[in-house]
């Protein structure tokens, strides 16, 4: 995997030549701090991204290095959720004229928490076109957030989760705004309506394939 580090705390790593991770650093109140995974799909000379690096200043070394590094047109920027390591950095994006994408509840829920509000809601399914191909974005159910959605890329059978998706071997992590009692069930609807996924996108750890949601699956499990 190709990997180039665009700041202190901002790195991508190139999966396929349509797709990139971006990876920053969240830190919370209790010191920890973890790696959170954002995606970039390019095709034909436009990109839209998944999920913004959570600072401004990360968020610009991002914006720059594909318009300018990359000489790529930014279509627009999609937000899983309404969580810090979603949006945190979503100013810039707005700055540079680059339209914003989210659930409908994750505006109300970015504003009530005075946080960077995405431009436009959808309720339950919005595709966007990138360079001719297909992005879908939907809202599968309530999991890690009761407004969290995932992105499907069908041209390279690739999932963007988010955090609703573990990494092998991951615990549940931050369940302050889950709904623990309809987790696996929104992941196997997402596991029936894209049976084809050959990569698979958490929003923290190592990228896999099915194995992903069959292990969000059991991990949340009622009673386990």
């Amino acid at each position: 995997m190709v990997k180039q580090q665009l700041g202190p705390g901002l790195e991508v790593h190139r999966l396929s030549p349509h797709l990139y991770l971006h990876l920053s650093n969240i830190q919370l109140s209790n010191g920890a701090v973890f790696s959170c995974n954002g995606l970039i799909y390019i095709n034909k000379g436009e990109a839209v991204v998944f999920d913004t690096p959570v600072k401004d200043e990360e968020s610009q070394q991002l914006i720059d290095w594909l318009r300018h590094d990359q000489k790529l047109m930014v279509k627009g920027i999609v937000v899983n959720h309404f969580h810090e390591d979603c949006l945190g950095g979503l100013a810039p994006f707005h700055e540079a004229g680059i339209k914003s994408y989210s659930h409908k509840q994750t505006q109300l829920l970015a504003q009530a928490d005075t946080l960077p509000v995405p431009q436009i809601g959808f309720e339950n399914a919005l595709t966007l076109t990138i360079g001719g191909a297909k992005v879908d974005c939907w809202y599968p159910g309530e999991a890690h957030t009761t407004d969290n959605i995932i992105a499907w890329i069908p041209s390279e059978k690739t999932l963007f989760g988010g955090c609703m998706l573990k990494a092998v071997g991951a615990g549940k992590g931050n369940l302050a705004d889950a709904n623990i009692n309809t987790w696996s069930q929104t992941i196997q609807k997402v596991k029936a309506k894209y049976p084809e996924i050959k990569i698979a996108v958490p929003g923290h750890g190592q990228t896999g394939g099915m194995e992903l949601l069959d292990f969000t699956i059991e991990l949340f499990q009622p009673n386990k």
